[in-house]
């Protein structure tokens, strides 16, 4: 989700987001409310009436959106878990953490807390709807209902039990706290989101059939937690697979290094032996790792241009958890930095200095070994 994304700021040093699809969802919103929703509630008005209202109104129902999120994310800092940032997009919104709760009490009070901010809105939503229901404009009073109405959708939506919904994540915390153990529990709970996104895909595929246009919404919502559910179940299994293995043992020891401030031809010309899919940490003078190129990269670039284009014009950013301790466990590094052929790599430090590299021929060379 990293294309498409503009930045809105930060709360609390979370960088906080929005990416391009949320416009669609904002636009459908207001649309509704304003040629539907409103007119049914209060008619009679001028066409004209309703629409800022209606906008006001899709405002809000994103900033609600927003806090939900927000609360995963302020109770998952309570709780030490990294978070690395907030999205709002087509269909809803993401806090994404940087790592996994440490246990089943913080994974649930983590996960819960989002439906219950949503039914806090909610619940707000229909009190000032209550108190203010003999003066307020009608207009306005229909669109607090409907934010009532529908923040308390989502909560009730996201306590389904099932992966990713923050049910599921309830759900893999109760049986994580049962019976220990964490994979099974997430296994589980992404069994059951698969169930429940085929689920919405087949009631969604009927109310097409029958003429209801609302039946593609729940289409593509159960598309989305299928392939969301299908993705944490392959995540658990390689987890699972690398869990209690250092990174030390499966690393490359012999690799080069790619200084930022060395020209392309002069690196190219030091390393003959590179193709196209090698990759290289890229380092700083202190010797500090702050960067990835691979040879396709590097190759890429013109004869000419290599002579006055610097290693670190040509490098990018280490992701976030690109650069581990050499005692690291190898399924937390693998399930949690995408490892792309020719693309990525772990940088592995033994103390301050790099003792190796981590590429996914590396990972894929150590299944080979075990299962041969």
């Amino acid at each position: 989700m990293d294309r498409g994304r503009v930045s809105m700021g930060t709360v609390r040093g979370i960088p906080i987001g929005a990416h391009w699809s949320v416009l669609a969802i904002f636009g459908l919103i207001t649309i509704i409310l304003a040629t539907s929703i409103l007119p049914a509630a209060v008619p009679g008005r001028s066409g004209a009436a309703y629409v800022p209202i209606a906008i006001v109104g899709a405002v809000v129902f994103l900033a609600s959106l927003l806090a939900h999120e927000l609360a995963h994310a302020v109770v998952a800092q309570k709780h030490d878990v990294r978070v690395k940032r907030i999205t709002l997009w087509l269909l809803g919104g993401v806090a994404e953490l940087e790592e996994n709760p440490r246990d089943a009490r913080a994974e649930f009070r983590i996960a819960i807390v989002g439906p219950v901010a949503s039914m806090g809105i909610a619940i707000m939503a229909f009190g000032a709807a209550y108190l203010t229901r003999s003066w307020l404009d009608p207009l306005m009073l229909a669109a607090m209902i409907w934010l009532g109405l529908v923040n308390a959708i989502v909560a009730v939506f996201n306590m389904l039990p099932g992966a990713p919904l923050d049910g599921g994540r309830v759900l893999r915390a109760f049986l994580w706290r049962r019976t220990g153990d964490r994979a099974q529990a997430s296994l589980k709970a992404a069994g059951i989101g698969r169930i429940l996104g085929f689920s919405f895909i087949a009631l969604g595929l009927i109310q097409t059939i029958l003429g209801s246009p609302g039946g593609l919404w729940l289409v593509l919502i159960g598309w989305f937690m299928l392939m969301a559910a299908s993705a944490e179940r392959a995540t658990e299994t390689a987890r699972a697979q690398f869990t209690g293995i250092r990174t030390g043992d499966v690393m490359s020891q012999v690799f080069d290094v790619a200084p930022e401030w060395w020209y392309v031809d002069a690196f190219l010309a030091r390393t003959p032996h590179t193709s196209r899919g090698s990759v290289f940490p890229v380092v700083r003078y202190d010797g500090e790792p702050v960067g990835v190129v691979s040879g396709a990269e590097l190759w890429n670039i013109s004869e000419k241009d290599r002579l006055n284009t610097t290693v670190g014009q040509v490098a990018r950013p280490l992701a976030p958890g690109s650069v581990v301790g050499i005692d690291a466990d190898l399924g937390s590094v693998v399930t949690r930095t995408p490892l792309q052929a020719g693309q990525d790599i772990v940088v592995v430090m033994d103390g301050s200095a790099i003792a190796g590299v981590l590429t996914a021929e590396d990972v894929l060379r150590h299944l080979l070994r075990r299962d041969g």
